[in-house]
C-alpha cells in the first residue's frame, strides 16, 4: 500500500514537471527570434524583413531629412492594426507592421502639424490634417499579417486607418510636413 502511494506521487510529480514544462516558452528580446516585450510593456514586433528603403521626409523651414529602413529599425518597429474604408463600410482589419506616425513626427522634431502630404513613387499624393488621422493606427507599413508588403504597395505603404484607399499611399518616397 504504502509503495504503491509513493508510485502514483511520483508519477503526478513527474506529469506535473512536463505540464508546467510545456507550458512555458523561453524569453527572447528584440534581437530574439520570438515575440517579447519591451520593458515598457508595450509588445515588440515579430521581425519581419524590412527591406531597403528610404523616404525624404521635409519639415516646413526646415532641412529635409532621409529616413531609411536602417532608422526605422533602430526606432523600433510596432505592429498596428487598420483597416480601409469602402464605401460606408471596412475591409478586414489587418496587422501591419512598421513606424506609427507619431513616433515618426517625434523623430523629425514635430510636435503637432496643420498638415502632411504623402507622396508615392507613382507621384499620386494626399494632403492630410491631423484631424483626419488616428495617430495610433496611422503610420508606415513594410508587412501586413506578418508577411513583407508585394511590390506593387511597397517597400513602403502610408496606412490610415478607417481612410478610403486614396488615403494610403503605396511606395512612399516622401513625405512633407507643415507645422
Amino acid at each position: 500500500m504504502f509503495r504503491k502511494r509513493i508510485v502514483i506521487l511520483l508519477s503526478l510529480l513527474v506529469m506535473t514537471v512536463f505540464v508546467l514544462g510545456g507550458c512555458t516558452q523561453p524569453e527572447t528580446g528584440p534581437a530574439g527570434n520570438g515575440d517579447s516585450e519591451d520593458p515598457v510593456g508595450g509588445e515588440v514586433a515579430e521581425a519581419v524583413e524590412i527591406g531597403e528603403w528610404s523616404i525624404e521626409i521635409e519639415v516646413a523651414d526646415k532641412e529635409a531629412v532621409n529616413f531609411t529602413n536602417v532608422e526605422a529599425a533602430d526606432l523600433g518597429p510596432v505592429e498596428f492594426t487598420a483597416a480601409q474604408k469602402d464605401g460606408d463600410e471596412f475591409k478586414e482589419t489587418q496587422t501591419f507592421t512598421g513606424i506609427l506616425l507619431e513616433d515618426l513626427l517625434e523623430y523629425v522634431g514635430v510636435t503637432d502639424f496643420t498638415v502632411i502630404s504623402v507622396e508615392g513613387a507613382d507621384g499620386s499624393s494626399r494632403e492630410m490634417p491631423p484631424d483626419r488621422l488616428a495617430l495610433e493606427t496611422t503610420g508606415i507599413a513594410w508587412a501586413v499579417d506578418g508577411k513583407s508588403l508585394d511590390a506593387g504597395c511597397g517597400p513602403v505603404q502610408f496606412i490610415a486607418d478607417q481612410r478610403g484607399p486614396k488615403w494610403w499611399i503605396k511606395q512612399v518616397t516622401k513625405i512633407f510636413i507643415v507645422e
